[in-house]
């Protein structure tokens, strides 16, 4: 997305549990240590208000374990721009020395320059340090993909009546997969690579997710939406919907369920 300098890449994470949001929390601080970028947790309003059973770990060392080493550098160049090394510059703050932090492009020395070649050098780094990296970052939970002709796509407190739903489905004879992603972005186009029809269920109104599967999906027209606002959807609403769109390839009309994504 477009900053005043050019577009980045962010980490995105969407819990559907209290227990998830617990593991997912740390994740998230793992991955911005890794990254050196903005990771967002992104709960929904139902997932925020929920009251379950939160499972601490007895031993903290499992936690140490997985905390990402730092590598330092404290001498110029700190990281060539031109680097074929699509990775992150090494740590030049929290060493006591006296750091300049500073919003503009740098050169490799630190300093301010505005130039289009450190611009482009710089960009292009941020970009790929994430999208050469998407393999380690993609987090999602699948089931019966594997013979599925519609997959119902959703994500947070959604995809717990979603999957329910599919799975009342499959054991009905209905040939339907469930795809829940966890991390949002970067967004996992190779998830929907196979020509097959898709459901997006959200908890809005026009649809959001629904336009980055759209994108990458090679049929676009196989992608349906299942919109509702003030609560969530039910098992029989997406079970209904899953079934209109495998036996008739359309979305069946139900009360208070958008379809339209304008």
């Amino acid at each position: 997305y477009c900053s005043h300098g050019g577009n980045i890449e962010t980490i995105v994470l969407s819990p559907n549990s209290v227990q998830e949001t617990f593991w997912l929390t740390i994740d998230a601080f793992n991955l911005a240590e890794r990254f050196r970028t903005v990771v967002t947790i992104l709960t929904d309003q139902v997932v925020a208000d929920m009251s379950e059973d939160l499972f601490l770990p007895s031993d903290y060392s499992e936690l140490s374990e997985i905390v990402v080493p730092r590598r330092h550098n404290m001498e110029m160049p700190f990281f060539p721009a031109n680097s074929s090394e699509i990775d992150l510059a090494p740590n030049v703050i929290g060493e006591g020395t006296g750091v300049c932090v500073s919003p503009y492009t740098h050169t490799e020395e630190g300093y301010d320059i505005e130039n289009m070649e450190a611009q482009w050098a710089q960009t292009f780094r941020l970009i790929n340090k994430i999208r050469h990296h998407k393999k380690e970052i993609l987090r999602y939970e699948a089931v019966g993909l594997e013979d599925a002709e519609v997959v119902a796509v959703a994500y947070g407190a959604t995809a717990r009546t979603v999957k329910t739903a599919v799975l009342e489905a499959r054991s009905q004879g209905i040939k339907a997969g469930f795809l829940r992603l966890i991390s949002l972005w970067p967004f996992p186009d190779e998830l929907f690579e196979r020509d097959l029809r898709y459901l997006v269920c959200e908890l809005n109104y026009d649809g959001q997710l629904v336009r980055e599967v759209m994108r990458a999906a090679p049929d676009k027209e196989s992608v349906h939406f299942m919109g509702k606002s003030g609560e969530l959807h039910t098992v029989a609403e997406v079970y209904t919907a899953l079934r209109g769109v495998a036996k008739h390839q359309q979305m069946p009309e139900q009360p208070y369920i958008w379809t339209e994504v304008s």
